[in-house]
């Protein structure tokens, strides 16, 4: 996990996906979670799986840049230093004994008269400041001192430009653009950051391609796809909308010689997952790659197309 820096991750299912399908061998959802991962705000201000040894120099990379860029907003919502410094304070005090759930956080600082028709953003913006971070169980907080390791200590400069080695090598090829897109760096700092090596390709971004004769089912929001500014390299223009149709969802796909041909979609029902594929024109043997996944939900499968 550490390797790729960062994965997508609002939709926390298809996260733990995300990494399964990248670990070697038959994997399980139990494995995903023996990875040392924490689900955090990063890059874009959007969710992500990051390794905990990773989270606080990420943290002091990206933290207190999305705290600023939501300024305006939060003064909208009569959020201010003095309503944060409180929320910190009745979090702490909440969490001091172990995690909780957001319901739960929610009746105590409603306890202590804050705003929690602002609960998200009081939550967002305690862990930006390294007060608090996600549980292991979704859905849940902790303190982020009690969770998250001592780890290692960057300085800005070193700090952008590890997350931009680990990008380019995992990620690779890519052109600076790719970078500056999926890091939410400035432009100024993504390219000092961005490293001078042959996986920094000058073409469109074409991610890390998949083996010859490959058939994957990759999440929504899948790095191999967010992860760029141009997509084409990957799907073809006329697919486009099959893959989104609007606000930000990238939808689970089928990857076949690193070329996105189709979607896909599950369904679970007991003790089975009901995994149905839509080809854009083709169709392939996908029947190995749904296996995969349904041995990863630990169900029995029934494919349909």
């Amino acid at each position: 996990m550490s390797a790729l820096g960062a994965v997508q991750a609002q939709d926390w299912l298809a996260s733990r996906w995300a990494l399964g399908v990248r670990l070697a061998g038959q994997v399980t959802e139990a494995d995903v979670e023996s990875e040392g991962v924490v689900r955090m705000h990063a890059l874009r201000g959007t969710w992500q799986l990051v390794a905990l040894e990773d989270v606080r120099w990420m943290l002091g990379l990206v933290g207190e840049l999305e705290v600023k860029a939501a300024t305006s907003r939060h003064r909208g919502l009569g959020l201010d230093e003095k309503v944060f410094a409180k929320s910190h304070r009745a979090l702490e005090a909440a969490l001091r004994d172990g995690p909780r759930s957001r319901a739960e956080l929610r009746v105590e600082l409603g306890r202590q008269k804050l705003p929690v028709a602002s609960l998200m953003h009081l939550l967002w913006e305690a862990e930006l400041r390294g007060v608090i971070c996600t549980g292991v169980k979704r859905d849940t907080y902790a303190l982020f001192d009690a969770r998250i390791p001592r780890g290692r200590v960057l300085a800005r400069d070193e700090a952008a430009a590890e997350l931009a080695r680990r990008y380019v090598q995992t990620r690779g090829p890519a052109t600076l653009r790719d970078f500056t897109w999926w890091s939410g760096l400035s432009a100024a700092e993504a390219k000092r950051a961005f490293p001078p090596s042959p996986l920094a390709g000058e073409g469109r971004g074409e991610g890390a391609r998949t083996a010859r004769g490959s058939v994957v089912l990759l999440p929504a929001f899948d790095e191999y796809l967010i992860a760029y500014a141009n997509r084409y390299a990957m799907l073809d223009p006329a697919y486009v909308k099959r893959l989104n149709a609007g606000g930000g969802l990238l939808n689970p796909c089928v990857v076949v010689d690193g070329r996105v041909v189709g979607t896909w979609s599950r369904t679970l029902k007991a003790k089975r997952v009901e995994v149905t594929v839509r080809w854009f024109s083709a169709r392939y043997d996908v029947e190995a790659a749904a296996q995969r996944y349904a041995a990863f939900l630990s169900r029995e499968l029934v494919l349909r197309e």
